[in-house]
């Protein structure tokens, strides 16, 4: 009698969590924010909700990590998540509604302080912030991996400077030697399953075409590394 009881128990556990954790996923997303320019605009709240593992399933998990693009290179990230609903049929539907409104709000008040410093630098740790973001989503367990990065892409540190026209003449005629420049000091792992946005929008022709020759520059390295990139596209779960 009581082997059937066990029985009965362990079937009805393994229907509800077959039924219960079925779609279930966790998401990672990393914005980078560039405060060493002005007039930069990042994607706003609503766009970035738009595409929240939460809009698509209230039960998913999510984690959020802001980091600036700033002068110095080196920056405390703001770090934001909400734990997955492992088994939604036990879960307390109230609470789960205050969870994500309580998440959602403390990513609001992010967004809301994100352009308050926008004075404008010197340098620019461009390509640094990305490769540290990219390898940080590398070894992500999360379902999904995305990188949203809202800048020109205008390196401008020690290591090399788009806003120097010899080394931005040098960029366009060989590529591969800039590249090689880039990534030998700061490497990139396998990027597969990583999906990147870049957001500019620039403020007249000129700088229109140089934004381009250096999105391509950037497309060319981290799709050779397998990852997915997006320019000015609408973010959304991949």
């Amino acid at each position: 009698m009581r082997s059937k009881i066990a029985l009965f128990i362990l079937l009805i556990g393994s229907v509800i969590c077959l039924v219960g954790c079925k779609g279930n996923i966790t998401q990672h997303t990393i914005i980078l924010y560039d405060q060493t320019e002005k007039g930069f605009t990042c994607i706003n709240f609503e766009e970035w909700k738009a595409g929240s593992a939460l809009t698509e399933n209230k039960n998913n998990g999510e984690q959020l990590r802001i980091n600036l693009i700033t002068d110095v290179g080196f920056t405390k990230p703001i770090n934001l998540y909400i734990d997955e609903v492992p088994i939604p049929l036990l879960g307390n539907d109230y609470n789960r509604k205050t969870e994500i409104n309580t998440y959602y709000e403390n990513v609001r008040q992010v967004f809301n302080s994100m352009g308050i410093e926008k004075s404008g630098k010197a340098n620019s740790f461009v390509f640094k912030s990305i490769s540290e973001a990219l390898n940080t989503l590398a070894v992500s367990h999360s379902d999904k991996k995305q990188l949203i990065v809202t800048s020109d892409l205008r390196e401008n540190s020690p290591l090399y400077s788009f806003h120097n026209q010899e080394m931005l003449s040098i960029l366009k005629k060989s590529p591969d030697s800039v590249k090689n420049i880039f990534l030998t000091k700061y490497p990139l792992m396998d990027l597969s399953g990583i999906v990147v946005f870049l957001y500019y929008e620039p403020v007249d022709y000129s700088d229109s075409d140089v934004f381009e020759i250096i999105a391509d520059f950037y497309v060319s390295i981290l799709t050779s590394h397998n990852a997915t990139v997006y320019i000015n596209e609408p973010f959304k779960t991949n």
